[in-house]
């Protein structure tokens, strides 16, 4: 029996030490990034196996844009058999936030080595070599459990929660009307694109991360929207002026929809317009037969969080994100 243990113990440490050993290397410009995008979206399906939605080789151009470098900004990792195993990346995501974030991936079964370590101490790396100031990182999930343990070990610690809200029972008293003299209407696209982004910009300006949307990038961001999701947009409209917008998308495949964007200018807050468009929000994906309905919010948002939980969403606290900043 002591023998048994033995041989049983120094196995399954051979086993640990071959997986624990991982060689850093740039990546090289004959390797498509789709294999980047195979390993994200492996890692997605099993840190959220009940909604992840995969992503399509067009991400890739919003994510990393224009003047993208990829010997400067990828780092992959591979085990002693040359196999890809993961992936820490660096981008501003287009230019849709002021700050620059890490992209990263391995593959699930190397979640128990010291891969998580290693990729978080080659994207830190990377970001230090660039002299890049506000450099963020995500987790999402109880799953994440390594990599923010990697960056405690670090020295680094949470600075800011998103929740994730799903729809569990629609409040039946949560009926909000539209204010005399506004109107609603859904399109597949903003009536008016310039209109639209002023909306956005006025809406969420001084929040969290927040940086001004452009007409350039607000349009890449809804062509990459509508080439994932079935996509429409709820806006309303004050004597033919939009002042309030909310961003609807339907993924057919797993039957999910998602809310995002929700914003009314500071003029014609609290009155019920937010309320408003979420109510349709959700009546819209009710009638495309949605086996979730799912948006995001700031911890802080205390009004934002309050308007959902109101209406019947409940926040799901096993896939609550965190963000650190690295650099």
């Amino acid at each position: 029996m002591y023998l048994n243990s033995c041989i049983y113990f120094f196995y399954h440490m051979i086993q640990k030490t071959s997986n624990d050993h991982f060689q850093k290397k740039s990546w090289e410009k004959d390797i498509s990034l789709s294999n980047l995008l195979t390993l994200h979206n492996t890692m997605g399906n099993y840190l959220y196996p009940d909604y992840n939605i995969e992503f399509k080789d067009d991400i890739l151009d919003l994510w990393f844009g224009k003047g993208f470098d990829l010997s400067r900004d990828v780092i992959r990792f591979e085990d002693d058999n040359g196999k890809f195993v993961g992936y820490v990346a660096m981008s501003n995501l287009s230019g849709l936030f002021k700050s620059h974030f890490l992209f990263y991936a391995i593959l699930p079964e190397y979640f128990d080595t010291r891969l998580p370590q290693q990729v978080i101490e080659a994207g830190i790396s990377l970001g230090k070599s660039q002299n890049i100031q506000g450099l963020e990182i995500e987790t999402t999930g109880t799953l994440s459990a390594p990599f923010d343990r990697a960056l405690e070990k670090f020295g680094f610690h949470p600075f800011h929660y998103a929740l994730e809200l799903h729809l569990v029972d629609l409040n039946p008293s949560f009926l909000p009307q539209l204010p005399q003299g506004l109107t609603y209407q859904k399109s597949l696209e903003p009536v008016n694109l310039e209109q639209y982004v002023e909306v956005y910009n006025a809406a969420f300006r001084g929040s969290f991360d927040f940086q001004e949307w452009t007409l350039e990038n607000s349009q890449s961001l809804i062509d990459s929207q509508k080439k994932h999701f079935d996509f429409a947009i709820g806006q309303v409209f004050a004597d033919g002026i939009l002042i309030g917008s909310c961003n609807l998308a339907y993924e057919p495949g797993k039957q999910f929809g998602y809310i995002s964007g929700l914003a009314v200018i500071p003029k014609f807050q609290h009155q019920k317009i937010g309320s408003y468009m979420l109510l349709k929000a959700i009546e819209h994906f009710t009638e495309k037969e949605s086996k979730k309905i799912i948006l995001t919010a700031d911890v802080e948002n205390e009004k934002a969080v309050g308007l959902y939980t109101k209406a019947g969403f409940r926040i799901i606290e096993s896939l609550k994100t965190k963000t650190y900043m690295v650099t």
